[in-house]
């Protein structure tokens, strides 16, 4: 059984304030301070039209914005779309590309949650 693969290109989920909330707003806080993709990665779409704002609460629109701003921080290219491939050129025929789903992305910022209070605690 192959534990891993190498990939060429990753699409991430949750960038939608709603999705992630303030627990994955943190994660991504701390992640962007010296984390980088390590290859091409695009996004999936944000909470409302970055050129259209909505209607809605200034600190919504804030988060949303300080979410986008994480993603781009690592290098993610801010494609805001959930297909991608549509937009960019994909990989190769032979090559491996990854979407990491709202779970996945779940489980890391309860993992990581975790280990900030254990550190905090000792």
């Amino acid at each position: 059984m192959q534990k891993s693969c190498t990939i060429k290109w990753a699409h991430v989920s949750g960038v939608n304030y709603n999705t992630i909330g303030d627990s994955g707003l943190e994660f991504l806080r701390e992640i962007s301070k010296d984390g980088k993709v390590m290859v091409n990665t695009s996004l999936n779409p944000m909470a409302f039209d970055r050129e259209n704002l909505p209607e809605l609460s200034p600190e919504f629109i804030e988060k949303q914005f300080e979410i986008a701003s994480a993603y781009e921080k690592i290098g993610v290219t801010p494609t805001f779309s959930c297909i991608p491939y549509e937009i960019l050129p994909i990989p190769q025929e032979g090559h491996r590309w990854l979407v990491l789903l709202k779970a996945v992305l779940l489980f890391w910022q309860i993992l990581t949650l975790t280990l900030l209070q254990i550190k905090k605690a000792l």
